[in-house]
């Protein structure tokens, strides 16, 4: 279940690939390497985040969200539920490992972790919706963004 989180862009890429171990073992490199730096009480408490990610996925994988939206908002439920460190320990993880699989890592998407993160410990995420709102307004839904800019018909 961890590695399955580690990279949930990469699952559907695996899956239809024949890559499936190669990249697998990719993952688990990463993984192992923070993992061995850190304590076994860290582990475990990385783990929370780990099993939380998996729940709650779905709570922001959203049709017409903007990316850096789902980093803010995940970031700040897990760090509700798993604390501060674990939660933007995990979104490094992820970012590691799309540096070394298929998927685009980019320093911006950690930006969007800690900013979740910050939101929990600041007190603005003290709720689930209050994740999303917060995280909404720093990244605002791109569709409606532009929804108020529709392009100018041509007079006749």
């Amino acid at each position: 279940m961890c590695v399955i989180w580690c990279v949930p862009d990469f699952l559907s890429q695996f899956i239809s690939s024949n890559n499936l171990y190669l990249s697998m073992r990719k993952c688990l490199f990463v993984l192992l390497f923070i993992t061995s730096f850190s304590t076994q009480a860290a582990s475990s408490a990385a783990m929370c985040s780990l099993l939380f990610s998996v729940r709650l996925k779905p709570q922001v994988e959203l049709p017409g969200v903007s990316d850096k939206w789902k980093h803010c908002a995940l970031s700040c439920l897990l760090a509700r539920r798993c604390g501060a460190e674990d939660s933007f320990l995990l979104g490094i993880i992820k970012e590691l490992a799309d540096t070394v699989g298929p998927g685009n890592a980019e320093w911006a998407d950690l930006q969007a972790d800690l900013n979740g993160v910050t939101l929990w410990l600041i007190g603005m995420g003290k709720t689930d919706q209050m994740c999303k709102d917060q995280c909404l307004s720093i990244y605002p839904n791109p569709l409606l963004e532009n929804a108020c800019h529709l392009p100018s018909t041509p007079s006749l």
